[in-house]
């Protein structure tokens, strides 16, 4: 199949009002995509991942406001001893008694926010793969170090990376092939193996044969914590509370 022909039509110049409006526009529709997210519409990461892009890098009005604001980052810190995939951005919720198992957004951060310049922020990593080398069953992970993968060379994501995948292989440029490292993030494997116990048959539920359900993956609730974050950024919304 060839490639489609690229349109030789009449191009405008958006003025700066419309830049601006367009720009203001798209903020909006964040907000909204937040809203419905939240009320369990989980799909809806993928257009927020289009309009995230969209507000943060194309336009005049995207280069000139990302510079006046400051963005809120979770203040958590990655080790070369945690062998789990690391996912500051997200959380584990689990409830045994209807086996309702998934990634959440931050809901509060005891370690503190720290405020970020746009580059340092949208270059942030985001994501840092587990030290299991390829090839190991899901949810297992190796504690002798000539079965890990180094440190050094754990695969990782920032901020633009992880939104410009979820963009073009999930949502609006899917071409029929899908990243290896967007299903690593989607699943519960790469943080280790859960299991819990329904409180009333004592039945127990694990994520290795399917019985506990993993209902929302980290992905998703990744680009809804960066979307959250650029309406903290923008005035929108404010931080959730530094509770323990």
């Amino acid at each position: 199949m060839g490639r489609s022909k690229k349109y030789e039509g009449e191009v405008r110049q958006l003025t700066d009002e419309a830049d601006a409006k367009r720009h203001a526009e798209t903020l909006t529709r964040i907000e909204h995509l937040c809203e419905d997210f939240d009320k369990g519409r989980y799909s809806y990461s993928l257009p927020l991942a289009v309009e995230i892009s969209k507000f943060l890098t194309e336009g005049k009005a995207a280069t000139r406001e990302r510079g006046k604001v400051q963005f809120p980052s979770p203040d958590r810190q990655d080790k070369p001893t945690y062998l789990s995939a690391f996912y500051p951005l997200a959380t584990v919720c689990l409830e045994g008694r209807t086996g309702r198992f998934e990634a959440a957004v931050v809901a509060s951060c005891p370690e503190g926010w720290r405020m970020m310049k746009f580059k340092d922020w949208w270059g942030e990593t985001v994501y840092r793969a587990s030290a299991a080398k390829p090839g190991t069953p899901p949810g297992l992970l190796p504690v002798h170090r000539e079965d890990q993968v180094p440190f050094a060379k754990r695969e990782r994501l920032n901020r633009r990376q992880l939104v410009k995948l979820m963009r073009d292989k999930a949502g609006a440029h899917n071409s029929g092939e899908y990243p290896a490292v967007l299903e690593d993030i989607d699943g519960p494997g790469s943080w280790g193996g859960f299991a819990v116990q329904n409180s009333e048959t004592g039945e127990t539920l694990t994520t290795d044969d399917g019985s506990l359900e993993w209902t929302v993956g980290q992905l998703a609730a990744s680009i809804r914590e960066i979307a959250g974050e650029i309406l903290v950024a923008y005035g929108r919304a404010s931080l959730p509370p530094d509770r323990t």
